[in-house]
């Protein structure tokens, strides 16, 4: 394994062990330490392990060097052709610096350097979210081509029962590509199979979301009173959450 690698491994594991992102209690910082420990003395695949374990610890705790532990982790999956673990983080990080950052930048570099290894990776739903992730940064790129492309890569690979929340998401971004595009018609369509699918999942704030992007489309087109129903129908459904965001 590269020294540079291990070095930086080390580093940002030191980091985290002596300054938390985020408040813990005592419980969860000696948990860590105890896996810091692990990692310091364990070599290569069982390395790995253990630093994929610590960097979904530090996703889900938000800490703020998340992106430096994922992205060692991930550089170490594709040193050892670990390709799950290199994609699973490399998606991770993309949602990160697209959904909390909003750096799309960011999350294209972390797609064109999983993107030679494409071939490699057999699990499907992997694959379809790395591409969902990549029509991401380019949209907000405002590159609809590109992100349109990588949509209709990744919709075939999640068209399955257990992948419906990323299937929505697939056919909301279609969505929003075409309804940047000018095709509205197309536009309501997928906004549409979004909806029905949050809908069978009782997903309030997608089916709230899609509400809102159809009344866009029929205020685009000139239908008011549509454009207006939906409207509504999507207030309603935002005042039910009562968290303070959408309309």
């Amino acid at each position: 394994m590269p020294t540079q690698l291990l070095t930086g491994c080390f580093c940002i594991l030191s980091f985290f062990a002596i300054g938390q992102a985020v408040p813990q209690n005592h419980e969860k910082v000696v948990a860590n330490q105890s896996l810091l420990s692990q990692i310091v003395q364990s070599q290569n695949e069982d390395k790995l392990a253990l630093l994929n374990e610590l960097s979904q610890v530090v996703y889900h705790e938000h800490a703020l060097n998340y992106d430096s532990i994922a992205n060692e982790t991930m550089k170490l999956a594709i040193h050892l052709k670990v390709w799950p673990v290199a994609f699973e983080q490399g998606s991770h990080l993309m949602h990160y610096y697209l959904d909390s950052l909003i750096q799309p930048k960011r999350a294209l570099a972390i797609f064109d350097d999983l993107k030679p290894n494409v071939t490699e990776l057999k699990n499907e739903q992997l694959l379809g979210t790395y591409y969902l992730n990549g029509s991401n940064a380019h949209y907000f790129l405002r590159d609809y081509g590109q992100s349109l492309d990588l949509t209709n890569m990744a919709l075939p690979l999640l068209k399955t029962p257990d992948n419906q929340t990323l299937l929505s998401k697939c056919y909301f971004r279609l969505g929003g590509i075409h309804a940047k595009l000018s095709n509205y018609d197309q536009a309501h369509s997928y906004y549409f199979e979004s909806l029905k699918i949050d809908e069978s999942l009782q997903d309030e704030r997608g089916v709230a979301v899609n509400l809102e992007k159809i009344g866009e489309i029929y205020l685009l087109t000139s239908d008011y009173e549509k454009a207006e129903s939906n409207f509504h129908k999507a207030i309603a459904t935002y005042t039910k959450l009562n968290d303070g965001k959408g309309i």
